[in-house]
């Protein structure tokens, strides 16, 4: 919030939306008695409204009655979205109805001014409601903190709208792995592309420098004999001499004679 006066003008505003009789008396109250005061009183204090908000949780769970207060929130949500349901389809109902009736029927303009009646009142609902509902859906952290009522989670409807959300996230996911295999067959052409246009250019030079043109390719032959060659020499097993087999561990031959001399000793 911006101000501290907006601050108690949304939380008035929720508490009225989410709150039944009882905890709405009691956070108005509370939330006058905040309004007494001004941004003066809460910065010479010390207290930011992000203080202030944190006071308004705290009051809303006074007296363990948060899970209550969150059930109440779906309730609230629930029979504002019903409530609109039944009056929307009361409304095109006697829409069908009245469309059906001829001028000069018995019971004609009985019907109508019904009819003008209710749609009256639909007009109402249908400005108020969806006010309401937007309410109750702004109340998050306590819709959460319930989480969403389990007949509404094993009902087909809403069984059928996370199919729906499933299939649809799978379709984006299918296109997008599709838009990028397109991507890179795209480059791949281009690399192919661009090699072809590579040896045409070079065809053209040597069309236009068949002297140059018979040098690189001499060069390329002996570039060519030059990397065999030393692959051969790689191939081949490498010469190592023979060792005597009276030649003891340590490397030395055996001695021999009076005085034990070694004939010769490895290095």
């Amino acid at each position: 919030m911006s101000t501290f006066k907006s601050f108690i003008d949304d939380r008035r505003e929720w508490a009225v939306a989410n709150l039944d009789t009882k905890a709405k008396e009691l956070q108005i109250a509370k939330l006058d008695e905040l309004a007494r005061l001004d941004e003066g009183d809460f910065e010479g204090a010390g207290i930011g409204i992000n203080e202030a908000l944190e006071k308004f949780a705290e009051m809303v769970k006074e007296g363990d009655n948060l899970d209550r207060v969150a059930h109440n929130a779906w309730a609230k949500l629930r029979s504002n979205l019903i409530a609109y349901q039944q009056g929307l389809e009361k409304y095109e109902d006697a829409q069908v109805f009245v469309s059906s009736l001829e001028r000069d029927e018995p019971g004609y303009d009985s019907a109508m001014s019904k009819f003008a009646k209710l749609s009256g009142e639909w007009k109402t609902l249908s400005f108020k409601l969806p006010k309401a509902i937007e309410n109750n859906l702004a109340a998050t952290p306590l819709l959460a903190h319930a989480g969403v009522p389990k007949d509404l989670v094993n009902s087909p409807e809403w069984r059928t709208m996370v199919v729906k959300a499933n299939s649809e996230k799978m379709e984006r996911e299918a296109a997008l792995l599709e838009a990028q295999l397109r991507e890179v067959k795209a480059k791949q052409n281009q690399l192919d592309i661009a090699k072809r246009m590579a040896a045409l250019q070079q065809q053209l030079d040597d069309a236009l420098d068949p002297k140059g043109a018979a040098k690189r390719a001499a060069k390329a032959e002996r570039k060519a004999a030059e990397k065999a060659a030393r692959k051969a020499q790689g191939a081949e097993p490498a010469l190592t001499p023979d060792v005597p087999s009276d030649t003891p561990k340590n490397g030395g031959i055996k001695p021999f004679g009076a005085n034990g001399i070694p004939s010769y000793t490895h290095r």
